[in-house]
């Protein structure tokens, strides 16, 4: 999660302290759907994995990022 954090406090000049797993990513962050398939591709590669376009659609806050990531992560090293 903190990677995430980090990640989403430097892309957006939030600082990290202000930046929680209940931030959304939209109204809290400021983000624009460009900027989140950015975001979310920058994790997909740093992660060596993929979230499906349907998941991305439903991720609101980093919390639901961090979540979609470790679920993708477990199902590639199954």
């Amino acid at each position: 999660m903190e990677h995430i954090i980090e990640s989403l406090a430097e892309y957006t000049g939030i600082p990290k302290e202000k930046i929680t797993k209940d931030s959304e990513l939209i109204a809290d962050l400021q983000l624009s759907s460009i900027d989140m398939l950015t975001l979310i591709a920058q994790f997909e590669e740093e992660h060596n994995t993929r979230i499906p376009d349907e998941a991305v659609i439903q991720c609101y806050t980093v919390g639901d990022i961090y979540n979609e990531l470790c679920r993708c992560m477990q199902n590639t090293a199954e």
